[in-house]
């Protein structure tokens, strides 16, 4: 939607772990579409995904997916992670890089200072914080960004763009892509070392984040939104809590259309059929889990050491072991495929 157009607006949500057990047989009256989170980084994946697909796809709610990209680990192997955890069912695929940005770097805060606050230090830009946390947010959060961001070894819209071409690879011609941002953020942090900001209109499709305003600034080099992130603090039947707001232009047709008709996209990349170990000593366990410690390790094995697949298994969190033996793991994202 063009900057200033008056036209017609449908309601969406977007969420994640922070609005648990949602009741989407209610919901679904309230709402047009939803945005629910997927994963974060190499491995996460957000504990509330599975419950508000199914819900999405039970209740006809138009649905879409989105990551949390970590900018200090491989965009292309985050998209392989984001893409086979959404799987069957879903056409638009969103890339969050603002908020996980924000946590890093203040996790990297916290590290340096050794100290740590109440439950309202949580980052994620959905949480009330104290007025301490939020006057730390204002006067430390920049250095700690630019420390951040000065450590990566391309530039932050290269990362994000490799991680959205690597996506639509994945899933092919059905993918649509999208892009959330906030104007202050995308001003400040998301242009190339020579000043330039992405001119991205046209190969993404943007999402902007800003509260409290019926039409929303747009960043540098946007000419258009399709996504406006109007509150933090939408209340809706069927939620337990507050959730995220946003409003998409058009009539109930246009957002479906938008959203695809729900078959489901190409399969995931295949297993490789090598894998070499990445780290100097990695147990040897005999399930895809790590939650009983030792007692599932029934060896070791070390770096450089070539293992060949014969499957792969999902634990608890979403993550992702190859299969080397018959009852013998890996953890993946501690191995490269050769």
């Amino acid at each position: 939607m063009t900057k200033g157009a008056v036209v017609e607006k449908r309601l969406g949500t977007d969420n994640s772990k922070w609005e648990p057990g949602i009741n989407w047989a209610i919901a679904c009256q309230y709402m047009n579409f939803a945005i629910n989170k997927a994963t974060q980084g190499l491995t996460g994946v957000d504990s509330e995904f599975s419950h508000n697909k199914s819900g999405c796809i039970t209740y006809e709610v138009p649905n879409g997916a989105y990551h949390f990209l970590m900018p200090n680990y491989s965009p292309t192997e985050q998209a392989v992670h984001f893409c086979r955890t959404v799987g069957s069912g879903i056409n638009v695929y969103c890339g969050d890089v603002e908020t996980t940005i924000l946590l890093a770097a203040n996790a990297l805060y916290f590290s340096k200072n050794q100290r740590a606050w109440d439950a309202n230090w949580v980052i994620d830009t959905r949480i009330q914080r104290s007025a301490e946390v939020k006057q730390f947010i204002l006067t430390e959060r920049q250095t700690e960004i630019k420390l951040l961001l000065s450590t990566l070894s391309l530039p932050l819209p290269t990362i994000v763009d490799t991680f959205m071409q690597e996506v639509i690879r994945i899933v092919g011609s059905r993918c649509v892509p999208v892009v959330y941002t906030s104007p202050g953020f995308w001003n400040t942090y998301m242009h190339y070392p020579d000043g330039t900001y992405p001119d991205w209109n046209g190969r993404y499709f943007l999402w902007v984040a800003h509260w409290g305003v019926e039409d929303p600034t747009l960043p540098r080099g946007w000419t258009s939104y399709k996504f406006h992130q109007f509150t933090d603090k939408l209340s809706l039947p069927g939620y337990q809590s507050n959730t995220d707001g946003d409003k998409m232009s058009g009539t109930v047709e246009d957002v479906r259309l938008f959203f695809g008709d729900q078959e489901p996209p190409p399969p995931p990349p295949p297993l490789p059929e090598r894998i070499r170990i990445n780290t100097s000593v990695l147990n040897i366990r005999n399930e895809p889990s790590a939650l009983r410690g030792s007692l599932s390790v029934i060896g070791t094995t070390t770096l450089g050491k070539v293992w060949w697949v014969q499957g792969s298994a999902n634990d608890e969190q979403g993550r992702m072991w190859y299969q080397v033996g018959k009852k013998v793991y890996l953890a993946s994202w501690l191995c490269k495929p050769v």
